[in-house]
Protein backbone atom coordinates (compact mmCIF):
# COMPACT_ATOMS: atom_id res chain seq x y z
CA UNK A 1 0.00 0.00 0.00
CA UNK A 2 1.53 3.05 -1.10
CA UNK A 3 0.42 5.58 2.13
CA UNK A 4 -0.55 3.64 5.73
CA UNK A 5 0.18 3.58 9.16
CA UNK A 6 3.17 1.38 10.63
CA UNK A 7 4.04 0.11 13.88
CA UNK A 8 7.66 0.73 15.15
CA UNK A 9 8.44 -0.03 18.63
CA UNK A 10 4.84 0.81 19.72
CA UNK A 11 5.12 4.48 17.65
CA UNK A 12 2.84 4.69 14.96
CA UNK A 13 4.21 6.35 12.04
CA UNK A 14 2.65 7.41 8.65
CA UNK A 15 4.53 5.74 5.84
CA UNK A 16 4.27 6.98 2.15
CA UNK A 17 5.82 4.73 0.17
CA UNK A 18 6.99 6.46 -3.50
CA UNK A 19 10.11 4.04 -4.27
CA UNK A 20 10.23 3.36 -7.93
CA UNK A 21 7.62 5.65 -8.86
CA UNK A 22 9.19 7.38 -12.13
CA UNK A 23 5.94 9.17 -13.78
CA UNK A 24 4.52 12.36 -12.32
CA UNK A 25 0.80 11.23 -12.10
CA UNK A 26 1.94 7.98 -9.89
CA UNK A 27 3.82 10.24 -7.52
CA UNK A 28 0.90 13.04 -7.48
CA UNK A 29 -1.89 9.90 -6.65
CA UNK A 30 0.67 8.81 -3.98
CA UNK A 31 0.46 12.36 -2.80
CA UNK A 32 -3.21 12.71 -2.79
CA UNK A 33 -3.87 9.80 -0.86
CA UNK A 34 -1.09 11.31 1.57
CA UNK A 35 -2.98 14.23 2.46
CA UNK A 36 -6.00 12.51 3.01
CA UNK A 37 -4.42 10.34 5.83
CA UNK A 38 -3.46 14.04 7.34
CA UNK A 39 -6.60 15.20 6.78
CA UNK A 40 -8.16 12.44 8.67
CA UNK A 41 -5.82 13.03 11.23
CA UNK A 42 -6.63 14.40 14.84
CA UNK A 43 -3.00 14.25 16.00
CA UNK A 44 0.42 14.99 15.48
CA UNK A 45 1.91 12.83 12.95
CA UNK A 46 5.56 11.04 12.83
CA UNK A 47 5.95 10.67 8.83
CA UNK A 48 8.42 8.60 6.92
CA UNK A 49 8.48 9.39 3.22
CA UNK A 50 10.52 7.28 1.22
CA UNK A 51 11.60 8.72 -2.47
CA UNK A 52 14.05 6.26 -3.61
CA UNK A 53 14.44 5.62 -6.98
CA UNK A 54 12.37 8.44 -7.48
CA UNK A 55 11.79 11.28 -9.93
CA UNK A 56 10.67 14.80 -8.63
CA UNK A 57 9.10 17.02 -10.83
CA UNK A 58 7.93 20.99 -10.37
CA UNK A 59 4.65 20.21 -10.16
CA UNK A 60 5.12 17.69 -7.57
CA UNK A 61 7.15 19.76 -5.85
CA UNK A 62 4.70 22.39 -5.63
CA UNK A 63 1.69 19.71 -5.00
CA UNK A 64 4.33 18.49 -1.62
CA UNK A 65 5.21 22.18 -0.89
CA UNK A 66 1.70 23.05 -0.24
CA UNK A 67 0.54 20.17 1.47
CA UNK A 68 3.54 20.41 3.60
CA UNK A 69 2.41 23.99 4.86
CA UNK A 70 -1.32 23.00 5.33
CA UNK A 71 0.38 19.88 7.74
CA UNK A 72 3.44 21.88 9.35
CA UNK A 73 1.09 21.89 12.72
CA UNK A 74 0.10 18.48 12.39
CA UNK A 75 3.24 17.26 12.02
CA UNK A 76 5.75 16.14 15.09
CA UNK A 77 8.58 14.73 12.91
CA UNK A 78 9.28 14.02 9.28
CA UNK A 79 12.05 11.89 8.43
CA UNK A 80 12.80 10.91 4.03
CA UNK A 81 14.67 8.48 2.34
CA UNK A 82 16.52 8.54 -0.77
CA UNK A 83 17.14 12.06 -0.38
CA UNK A 84 20.79 13.16 -2.20
CA UNK A 85 22.38 15.39 -4.55
CA UNK A 86 19.87 18.03 -6.47
CA UNK A 87 16.91 16.23 -4.58
CA UNK A 88 18.57 17.27 -1.36
CA UNK A 89 18.74 21.21 -2.49
CA UNK A 90 15.03 20.66 -2.56
CA UNK A 91 14.36 19.06 0.63
CA UNK A 92 16.72 22.33 1.98
CA UNK A 93 13.70 24.58 -0.01
CA UNK A 94 11.15 22.45 1.02
CA UNK A 95 12.15 22.66 4.63
CA UNK A 96 12.22 26.23 4.68
CA UNK A 97 8.73 27.48 2.25
CA UNK A 98 7.20 24.78 4.91
CA UNK A 99 8.47 25.05 8.40
CA UNK A 100 8.24 20.98 8.74
CA UNK A 101 10.94 19.68 10.79
CA UNK A 102 12.77 17.02 8.19
CA UNK A 103 15.86 14.96 8.32
CA UNK A 104 16.58 12.96 5.04
CA UNK A 105 18.17 9.39 5.94
CA UNK A 106 20.11 6.70 3.90
CA UNK A 107 19.10 4.05 6.30
CA UNK A 108 15.46 3.38 6.86
CA UNK A 109 15.94 2.16 10.15
CA UNK A 110 18.12 5.21 11.73
CA UNK A 111 15.26 7.04 10.40
CA UNK A 112 12.85 5.32 12.25
CA UNK A 113 14.64 5.64 15.17
CA UNK A 114 15.46 9.67 14.88
CA UNK A 115 11.42 9.73 14.44
CA UNK A 116 10.90 7.75 17.94
CA UNK A 117 13.51 9.76 20.34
Amino acid sequence: MPVSWIDYKGHRILYSDYRGLKSEDLMLKNLEKEAEFYKNCQFKVLSLNDYRDTFVSKSFMNKVTELGKETKDRTLKAAVLGISGVKGILLNGYATLTGQPVRAFDDEIAAKEYLIK
